[in-house]
C-alpha cells in the first residue's frame, strides 16, 4: 500500500509525518495522516529492517 500517491506529496513529506513531530506544515501533517487512516497504513517492519540493515535482534 502507498501513501504517497494518495496525497501528492514527496517521500520525503511522508517520512517526516511519520517519524517527526516537526519540520511540516498542519495543513500537510493533516492531509497525510488522513490519508493514513483511511487507507489502513501499517508500516512494514520487514522492509524497515531490510532498509536499515537491521535485524532488531
Amino acid at each position: 500500500m502507498d501513501v504517497r500517491p494518495a496525497v501528492d506529496v514527496h517521500s520525503a513529506a511522508l517520512t517526516i509525518t511519520c517519524h517527526s513531530d516537526s519540520g511540516m506544515q498542519n495543513a500537510t501533517r493533516a492531509r497525510i495522516g488522513a490519508a493514513i487512516d483511511e487507507l489502513g497504513y501499517r508500516p512494514n517492519l520487514t522492509a524497515r529492517a531490510m532498509r536499515t540493515h537491521r535485524a532488531g535482534l
